[in-house]
């Protein structure tokens, strides 16, 4: 069974870290990846970087939301 544009896009963030628009539609035909960004954003903490002057965004991975939580407790566990 073939992966989904939004598990191929998922892996490339963590294996590579960022992804284009561009970078999307040649390796992997995925063309809304917004969309997909979105979808995404329900479980991991991805940020939007668009340099001064361009229109372009590169998505950045950041962590996934259950990782997140796990530090804030961490952080929270060490205050006291």
């Amino acid at each position: 069974m073939s992966k989904s544009k939004t598990q191929l896009v998922l892996d490339h963030l963590l294996t590579h870290g960022t992804i284009t628009s561009w970078t999307a539609i040649q390796e992997y035909r995925a063309t809304r990846l917004s969309a997909i960004i979105f979808e995404l954003r329900k479980q991991h903490d991805i940020m939007s970087i668009t340099k001064k002057g361009d229109s372009h965004c590169t998505y950045k991975y950041v962590c996934s939301i259950s990782d997140r939580l796990l530090i804030e407790k961490y952080k929270d566990e060490q205050e006291y």
